[in-house]
């Protein structure tokens, strides 16, 4: 069913069938209920948490000590789920940003194949395109220019992969990846 359909079916409606279509859903659908106790009392940092927990969580799977087994498509519905709450442009911005953070700062820790390199890699044109469409280009600039300065946010391989992405997108962006003391 189209939203449009949808729409000319909820129009035909009056109140009292919209509050029980409304209350079916809130006790059928898991999703609809916690969308719904987040439209009534909204808790944006209880949200944030939620989600970085949960990404915490999917970051650090491991195997055989420090082989990651990390899922990008894990990482990518978490957002995209922050992002379904509508909880503002600069939030889903710092969510986005946060979540590229957690995966770069695990490559530290875990064996990263190149597959799963790449791919962390390639979390951050979406991040750049998403500040580009929402007003925050020069926020996200500057957090970029202060994280990939410092020398111990990622190790040099991956550094060397963002600084890629970034020279393809046509940023200029000076990349410390000394390491020496």
């Amino acid at each position: 069913m189209s939203k449009a359909s949808l729409k000319k079916e909820l129009d035909l409606m009056d109140r009292q069938q919209l509050v029980d279509i409304i209350l079916d859903i809130y006790t059928a659908r898991p999703e609809a209920k916690e969308y719904f106790e987040f439209f009534i009392n909204p808790d944006i940092d209880k949200l944030t948490d939620r989600v970085i927990d949960k990404a915490k969580k999917e970051i650090a799977r491991v195997k055989r000590g420090s082989y990651s087994r990390l899922r990008i498509s894990k990482i990518k519905a978490l957002d995209k789920y922050f992002a379904s709450f509508n909880p503002g442009p600069d939030r889903i911005l710092d969510m986005k940003f946060r979540l590229f953070n957690l995966c770069v700062l695990q490559s530290f820790h875990s064996y990263y194949p190149p597959a799963l390199l790449k791919s962390v890699s390639n979390m951050l044109p979406d991040l750049i395109k998403y500040a580009d469409t929402s007003g925050q280009f020069t926020i996200l600039l500057n957090r970029l220019q202060r994280y990939l300065s410092n020398p111990f946010q990622a190790d040099r391989q991956l550094k060397k992969m963002i600084a890629y992405q970034l020279n393809e997108l046509g940023i200029d962006i000076k990349v410390n990846d000394r390491t020496d003391f």
